[in-house]
């Protein structure tokens, strides 16, 4: 498999978590505790989706070189 063809998943997951971090960023500046909170659950997915596909790509680079 290229180490390319999960580029675009990647790239969408990283902007799904920039805009996540913005209105993390717009609550906390509200001092809105609870909306932050509420966003926990889709940070952390977002952020163990991007481990993955990172570390299926240095996966896919051993095995190129």
């Amino acid at each position: 498999m290229n180490p390319a063809s999960r580029v675009a998943e990647e790239c969408a997951a990283m902007l799904q978590l920039r805009a996540l971090l913005i209105e993390e960023q717009a609550n906390l500046r509200a001092a809105d505790a609870s909306a932050c909170e509420a966003l926990l659950p889709t940070k952390t997915a977002l952020v163990a989706q991007l481990g993955d596909l990172a570390e299926q790509r240095y996966k896919q680079l051993d095995n190129v070189c």
